[in-house]
């Protein structure tokens, strides 16, 4: 058995079935690109920039701002020059307006405002996390005095300041994070009972937040790992075909149709049939793209 990520998590309690061709690679032919597809592909630009920024502050010396911006507007024209033939909604391209400035001045403010590399020793930069745990990967991982501590950039745009309070007050008490502390303290042999949420609006004019949490070890070990340790060992006897996937009762949310209501609903899950709406992609996992 092994870990999964909270995302695949939390699409395997929506519908089982609709994780399930995920996680095998199947996609729609006519899949459109939306909004969250291209805030995203902002996020893992930024992201790469990122991870230069942290090894080159690690190595000992500053690297150029400019080539650190050139490295975030590379990924995402190559994001880009890869979805130039899919149908786009009209609401994502309103979010990649302008993505080539909000991503200069996105790394322009991190580099401008961060403080965490003089307060902490950098010990991991996007370093996977063995299999076991699900072969996730934290952002940076750094250390003190105090022990280790697992950071996360999160790209986000709040239309309000409650859904953004809200974020912060629940980020410790994610999966997310439950995972990635109990993985690194397994993994380094010291504690690690805190995570900073560290967000980035996709803007023009962003002010860079960092927010500390300490997470609640008790709950962390007690209670949330036996238990969630059961929900993985269900998604592990759904994958290994030890048992079949169950399907949601609803095909349709307030977000639009599931993405595979015709390969139930029309095709009854036949494999030979879904290809004539859909395609298997190669490489595995729920969260290649």
């Amino acid at each position: 058995m092994r870990a999964y990520s909270q995302s695949a998590i939390e699409l395997f309690k929506t519908c089982e079935q609709r994780w399930l061709f995920a996680q095998e690679g199947w996609r729609p032919i006519d899949q459109r690109v939306t909004k969250a597809n291209v805030a995203a592909a902002v996020g893992t630009a930024f992201h790469k920039a990122m991870e230069k920024y942290m090894r080159s502050r690690r190595s000992g010396f500053d690297d150029r701002l400019d080539h650190l911006v050139t490295i975030a507007q590379m990924h995402w024209n190559l994001w880009k020059i890869e979805k130039e033939e899919d149908e786009w909604d009209p609401k994502a391209f309103a979010e990649a307006t302008d993505a080539e400035l909000k991503l200069r001045k996105m790394v322009e403010a991190f580099v401008e405002q961060e403080h965490l590399t003089s307060m902490y020793e950098i010990v991991a930069i996007e370093e996977k996390l063995p299999e076991v745990w699900g072969e996730s990967t934290p952002d940076l991982v750094m250390r003190d005095r105090y022990g280790l501590v697992v950071v996360d950039y999160k790209t986000r745009l709040y239309s309000n300041k409650y859904y953004k309070e809200q974020d912060i007050k629940l980020f410790p008490h994610t999966t997310q994070m439950l995972l990635y502390t109990k993985a690194v303290e397994e993994l380094y042999g010291e504690k690690c009972e805190r995570c900073i949420m560290v967000i980035i609006p996709r803007n023009k004019r962003p002010k860079i937040e960092f927010h500390t949490s300490d997470i609640n070890i008790k709950y962390r070990d007690g209670i949330w790992y036996p238990r969630i340790e059961e929900t993985w060992r269900q998604m592990d006897q759904v994958e290994s075909g030890a048992r079949p996937a169950q399907l949601a009762t609803e095909h349709k949310t307030k977000y639009g149709w599931c993405p595979y209501f015709k390969a139930c609903l029309n095709y009854g899950c036949d494999e030979v049939e879904m290809l004539a709406d859909f395609y298997k992609k190669e490489k595995r996992g729920i969260y290649d793209d």
